[in-house]
């Protein structure tokens, strides 16, 4: 149990602080998101595959193939969603919505892997939501007094995080049968490499990946997109040690712990305020991720 808590711990800040770095990639480089992804996911299968190597290739089977083309095809979808939503709207609220995705699992994880969580770990997930619920009434009150004009905008891109965390919901039960069926380092590699197709195949198709478009792309750039594939190596092999060890519910609810974290980077590095109100909502999702570690 302490292991698994370690893992799914530490998969929690490294995510977080993914999100974050992917934010501030977004906010400052001449790439498009896509591009972002295609490079930033390139790189981190790269370093995955690498990893494999060394410590060996394992055999692969039909439901491997099946479970990681799934999860690379709608991480292909969501990935460019969640930066969207960070363009739209504070970190810390987009980052936070995320708190949905253990809630949509109790559903998914019974229907794909058969898990059936305990009552209190049910109630340790639903006093997530509460979490989410005080951190999104806060942020709403401070975008109606300071961004009254943009908050549609705000709010499509709270929306934009809930169909990511609806489809997160799905990919995790998948992430954790391609581990299951491969390692914690082939099954996100590949994963990664079908995301970089995906997007790469998209910007070809839309004429923008081309030479010409390197240009002027300067070190800043490349040093954010290697720092952000490999975040994104080390997060996704956490993520599945833990999955391989506890419950797909239970890890994605640790994993939504990063929610504390996530409202400090929005404080350091965002410039965002009410930074106390937020963080009681993120204490009560916290005390929900105390009670999953008991049930």
């Amino acid at each position: 149990m302490i292991v698994w808590f370690l893992f799914a711990l530490s998969n929690a800040f490294s995510y977080s602080a993914h999100n974050a770095y992917s934010k501030y990639v977004i906010s400052y480089s001449k790439l498009s998101k896509s591009a972002v992804i295609f490079l930033s996911s390139l790189v981190a299968s790269i370093a995955l595959f690498s990893a494999a190597y060394i410590n060996g290739i394992p055999q692969l089977d039909r439901t491997f193939w099946i479970a990681v083309v799934v999860t690379g095809l709608i991480n292909s979808i969501t990935a460019p969603m969640l930066l969207r939503a960070y363009q739209l709207g504070e970190f810390s609220r987009v980052f936070s919505v995320s708190l949905l995705t253990p809630v949509f699992l109790l559903f998914t994880a019974f229907i794909f892997l058969g898990e059936i969580p305990r009552p209190l770990g049910i109630f340790g997930v639903m006093l997530t939501v509460v979490g989410l619920w005080f951190v999104e009434r806060d942020s709403r009150k401070e975008v109606k007094k300071e961004l009254a004009p943009e908050a549609g905008k705000i709010d499509r891109g709270v929306l934009l995080a809930i169909g990511v965390a609806l489809l997160s919901s799905v990919t995790v039960n998948f992430d954790k049968l391609a581990a299951q069926h491969s390692s914690v380092f082939f099954g996100p590699a590949v994963a990664l490499a079908i995301m970089a197709f995906t997007s790469g195949s998209y910007l070809m198709l839309i004429g923008k990946f081309r030479p010409s478009h390197l240009k002027g792309i300067g070190m800043q750039e490349i040093r954010g997109v290697i720092s952000l594939g490999l975040i994104g190596a080390l997060s996704n092999v956490l993520f599945n040690v833990a999955l391989l060890i506890g419950l797909a519910v239970y890890t994605i609810a640790i994993k939504r712990m990063g929610i504390l974290f996530g409202i400090l980077w929005g404080w350091l590095f965002f410039k965002e305020k009410d930074i106390a109100k937020k963080l009681i909502g993120a204490m009560i999702a916290i005390g929900g991720v105390v009670l999953i570690l008991f049930s």
